[in-house]
């Protein structure tokens, strides 16, 4: 048994973190598989397939959602999202164990987290969405934390603090890289042809041109006025919100919930799932001063000094403008 997450953080566990976060961790760890994260690794698309790779909680299951209705014409028949368009790194410990399988729907589509040095090479293209830092770390601590803890327990200070931020340049094949190490590793290829580079935030501010940027680069009902509409209006935040189960990864869970301890509907039940508000900013008020300091700081260490731009916002801007785009 292993972990995407296991290499950093063990240097530090020592040092601060509590007992309840080291737990916390420790479930974490033990919830995937070093089998099923290396078969996505070695995973060989074929040169027709996309593949969506972002950082955790940046906006995937939106993309997802997005790319399956322009291939599918809008079906909405599937269990969950996952099972459509698996993730490398983690369908085979959720039983889809044959990622070379053909899909219901052509061309085969993929999601994956994996940094630009470790994603499997050859696929005919590949989408990357990336979002302030701040808000993405506010959401996964959400995210995983509603599965057995609560926030009196762990803080989402001391989530970030220990968790996200610790996340950094993978030193083995089964680990995962934090979020600023996949930016860092992706910007290079910002402008290549089977490259889309997108921000959370574009999605928010205009879902519809969004929607049609896909379209357009997928080669996808490009002229398709009506497809675009249904696929936007099923990209909204009410519709998802409204199907919330078939885009909270209950097949992951069901499948390795009790394998770490815990009930096997854990994290399935209530409003529990990847559909939230997605406020954009809302980090700014939420978070304390001293944990958006120390996210500044790392977005200093890592992804300015490999693309020097200062802050988020400003990349946002840098690279839409490269793009010809006008969301900013």
């Amino acid at each position: 048994m292993g972990s995407c997450f296991s290499c950093g953080f063990h240097a530090v566990k020592d040092v601060g973190p509590s007992p309840v976060m080291l737990e916390f961790y420790q479930h974490v760890k033990q919830f995937f598989t070093e089998e099923g994260h290396l078969k996505g690794v070695h995973f060989q698309p074929d040169p027709t397939d996309v593949i969506i790779c972002t950082p955790s909680k940046c906006g995937t299951t939106w993309v997802q959602q997005i790319c399956h209705g322009l291939r599918s014409g809008g079906d909405m028949s599937f269990d969950e999202i996952g099972l459509v368009i698996p993730c490398l790194e983690m369908a085979y410990d959720y039983g889809y164990t044959d990622l070379q399988a053909q899909q219901p729907f052509e061309p085969r589509m993929y999601k994956s987290h994996l940094w630009y040095h470790a994603c499997p090479k050859k696929a005919a293209k590949y989408i990357i969405v990336n979002r302030q830092p701040s808000d993405a770390a506010l959401s996964f601590y959400h995210f995983l934390l509603n599965w057995k803890y609560t926030e009196e327990e762990i803080s989402s200070d001391e989530f970030i603090e220990w968790f996200f931020l610790k996340m950094g340049a993978p030193k083995c094949e089964t680990e995962m890289a934090g979020q600023f190490h996949h930016i860092a590793s992706w910007y290079p290829h910002r402008l290549d042809e089977n490259v889309l580079w997108l921000h959370y935030e574009d999605l928010k501010q205009d879902l519809r041109g969004c929607v049609r940027l896909i379209a357009e680069f997928l080669d996808i009902g490009s002229k398709d006025e009506k497809l675009q509409e249904l696929v936007t209006h099923q990209a909204s935040f009410e519709f998802m919100k409204k199907h919330r189960n078939k885009f909270d990864e209950h097949p992951l869970k069901y499948a390795r919930n009790e394998v770490v301890g815990l009930p096997r509907d854990a994290g399935t039940i209530g409003n529990f799932g990847k559909v939230r508000a997605g406020e954009v900013n809302a980090s700014k008020r939420l978070l304390s001063k001293r944990i958006l300091s120390k996210i500044d700081q790392k977005w200093k260490e890592v992804v300015m000094h490999a693309t020097g731009y200062r802050t988020y916002e400003d990349m946002r801007k840098g690279i839409n403008k490269e793009l010809g785009r006008s969301f900013t």
